[in-house]
């Protein structure tokens, strides 16, 4: 048990099991609340706990975690993630887990592409040929003749874009923030961004849906954490390969709790999407 909480691939895949079950509890809980709501409340909660542990962190290490002096940027961050949240979990109400989780691994495509035009990465031939391939896996993945598989998946990539822009400014914010700086205060404007813009379509809790609530931030949060500590003093290119288990997690909550079952062209574009993501992850760490 200790190895496991060690090592790199072992975080990983429990970081994508349980982020696999976060998709299944918002999937679950959008059928009696608002997407707005679940968002807002998910903010919320993480604010409160964030908070609490910065405290807890305060004092133990004796540094102030709640300074920071990328204000402009610490908002943007929470734009995206709050926009990322509201098209991601709307897009799981929408295609099948596996689906959705599949099309998230897009944001590999966006990060490279806004990297170039923000980060001034050079961005290779080989990248934009990759990116071409993973679309193709898209379309292969999408019923057309499905409204809501067509909207589901386009939310879905839109949701990718915004994860990809967060991912953007996260790493400006990385280099004089510390991570749970950066998560706290990512939860707390996105918190008053979504009482401003979503006040009229957030539910009133009862003590039911208060507690899955609060259950799905620190599913979220746990998840967010495991993910980070996967990285740490290992080789990227080789832990992003185990965050792929997510898709594999996905399809069988989907078949179990939700009846989904996926076809062959979902299949094959299952393939080709993996197949030009990580090529495109490998590229980015040489």
């Amino acid at each position: 048990m200790k190895y496991l909480f060690k090592n790199p691939y072992s975080l990983q895949i429990l970081s994508s099991f349980i982020f696999a079950i976060l998709g299944m509890q918002i999937k679950l809980l959008s059928e009696v609340l608002s997407i707005e709501s679940i968002v807002f409340y998910r903010c919320f909660f993480g604010t409160i706990l964030l908070f609490i542990l910065i405290i807890i962190r305060n004092k133990k290490k004796k540094k102030n975690f709640l300074k920071t002096t990328n204000w402009s940027i610490q908002m943007l961050r929470a734009c995206f993630g709050t926009l990322a949240m509201l098209f991601g979990y709307s897009a799981l109400t929408m295609i099948p887990l596996a689906q959705a989780s599949t099309l998230s691994f897009t944001k590999v495509f966006f990060v490279s592409f806004l990297a170039y035009f923000f980060l001034k990465e050079k961005i290779r031939y080989q990248i934009i040929y990759l990116a071409i391939i993973g679309f193709i896996g898209i379309y292969m993945m999408i019923n057309p003749q499905e409204f809501e598989s067509i909207n589901g998946s386009a939310l879905a990539l839109i949701s990718a874009f915004f994860v990809a822009a967060g991912i953007i400014s996260v790493s400006f914010l990385a280099q004089t923030n510390n991570t749970i700086t950066i998560l706290f205060y990512h939860s707390f404007f996105s918190t008053i961004l979504c009482m401003i813009f979503f006040y009229t379509k957030i539910d009133i809790l009862v003590t039911e849906s208060l507690i899955s609530l609060f259950i799905i931030t620190v599913t979220a949060l746990v998840g967010q954490y495991f993910n980070a500590s996967s990285y740490r003093d290992s080789e990227a290119n080789i832990v992003v390969l185990f965050g792929y288990a997510r898709i594999v997690f996905a399809m069988i909550i989907g078949f179990l709790i939700f009846d989904e079952n996926v076809g062959l062209n979902f299949l094959m574009g299952l393939i080709l999407i993996i197949f030009s993501s990580v090529l495109t992850s490998r590229l980015k760490t040489h």
